[in-house]
């Protein structure tokens, strides 16, 4: 005779895995129970595999697959079932973040990325990638003692990871010089006349051309300026 293993077919002897982690293929975890009502002395096993419909995170169904092994030719293979089933994102740790030690002074937080890292825990094969955001934390000038990144993924498999340390801060000295002012962007206006007062001193001004400062920082230079002389005449000025 011949006899179909609803029982099996129906789940009643079914362990699926409905969830699970991301992990670059489509397999799902299962199992079941491989003992069979049987005639006679035949010995007749089952198994099963299943296979989510595409290995990319989602609600993916899950078809599952029965296998006889023994005894087959009187028995009929329980027919293949689908049921829900989902991937959720596989977490993942950014290493690696590299930025420049030290930079110019431009009144913003700003720092340049040598490198955005990567992480361990990547598929071979997969395509995705680390970008990189970083800033500066507290100082503009001076010594700047950490940076603050932040972390996105890129590549047609980004969707596939979840980053663990997407906010993080790295604990690197940032040394910010300051900027140098070009003298080409300096106007200097020095009185050529003045009545005598006793003293050397010339009335003098340094102008600075606003493209030279940096948003509205208040940047004023000082210039002292002498005659040769304190006495009446024509006179050389000297300017410091």
């Amino acid at each position: 005779g011949q006899s179909s293993y609803e029982n099996i077919s129906s789940g009643s002897d079914l362990t699926l895995d409905t969830t699970k982690v991301y992990d670059g293929n489509t397999t799902a975890n299962v199992s079941v129970n491989g003992v069979v009502p049987v005639f006679n002395n035949d010995i007749v096993s089952v198994t099963a595999y299943a296979n989510y419909t595409n290995k990319n995170v989602g609600n993916n169904p899950i078809a599952i697959h029965y296998l006889l092994s023994g005894d087959t030719a009187n028995y009929i293979v329980p027919e293949d079932i689908t049921t829900n089933g989902s991937i959720t994102c596989k977490p993942v740790s950014v290493v690696g973040t590299k930025v420049d030690s030290t930079k110019v002074y431009d009144g913003t937080s700003d720092i340049n990325i040598i490198s955005e890292g990567s992480s361990p825990d990547f598929i071979a094969g997969d395509s995705v990638a680390v970008a990189t955001n970083a800033l500066l934390v507290g100082e503009t000038y001076g010594v700047a003692t950490e940076v603050a990144v932040s972390y996105y993924l890129v590549g047609t498999d980004n969707g596939n990871y979840c980053i663990a340390n997407e906010k993080d801060t790295l604990q690197q000295n940032v040394v910010i010089s300051p900027k140098l002012i070009d003298i080409a962007f300096v106007k200097s206006a020095i009185d050529s006349v003045k009545v005598y007062d006793a003293t050397t001193d010339v009335n003098a001004v340094l102008t600075l051309d606003p493209s030279c400062i940096v948003g509205d920082d208040d940047v004023q230079l000082n210039i002292m300026a002498y005659y040769d002389s304190k006495n009446v005449g024509n006179r050389r000025t000297t300017r410091r």
